[in-house]
């Protein structure tokens, strides 16, 4: 069972302390333009970044909304898909899961494919990407120090997260 901590006042930020599995843990926004997607989504939701990643992890940008994180932001810049062209820009979502190595045993039993292993994040978690037998990729969060997405449901944040998009292999979420 989710719990939650819900303020009073209408589109307030409702902050999550768990999760179920196979709920959403975390968004992010992977670009080759990071200065141009942060001032996209400050305008349009009034997010705010900050860097959380340092060195070690490339500069990664956590999104804020109130104060609260919502998700983070990446650069591709220099990666590449396996094919070798530039890695696109896309939103992706993370899924809770207890066990991540589990989780990776049981994508593989089931007939999808693990596009990216399980990994540490820092102090934070782990996470890895998975291919489901349709082809959608989906990504896996076990939390650690992070829990994930500490603000949801008001305006601004994540509304809905769609898998029915033509081109195989890539992930959506279709903001509010």
């Amino acid at each position: 069972m989710t719990v939650t901590e819900q303020t009073t006042a209408q589109n307030s930020v409702q902050r999550t302390t768990s999760r179920d599995t196979g709920a959403p843990a975390w968004i992010d926004l992977s670009t080759h333009d990071i200065e141009g997607a942060k001032a996209f989504y400050a305008e349009l939701f009034g997010w705010t970044f900050e860097d959380r990643g340092g060195e070690e992890f490339a500069h990664y940008q956590f999104i804020l909304r109130d104060g609260e994180p919502i998700g983070g932001l990446m650069s591709t810049v220099g990666m590449t898909c396996p094919e070798g062209g530039q890695l696109p820009t896309e939103w992706g979502v993370y899924l809770t899961v207890p066990d991540i190595d589990a989780a990776a045993r049981a994508v593989e039993a089931t007939g999808g494919q693990i596009a990216v292993p399980a990994m540490p994040a820092g102090d934070a978690g782990s996470m890895g990407v998975a291919i489901d037998p349709a082809g959608a990729a989906i990504g896996l969060w076990q939390a650690r120090g992070l829990r994930g997405l500490r603000a949801v449901e008001p305006p601004g944040l994540a509304g809905v997260v769609r898998g029915d998009e033509p081109e195989p292999r890539r992930r959506h979420a279709v903001l509010p």
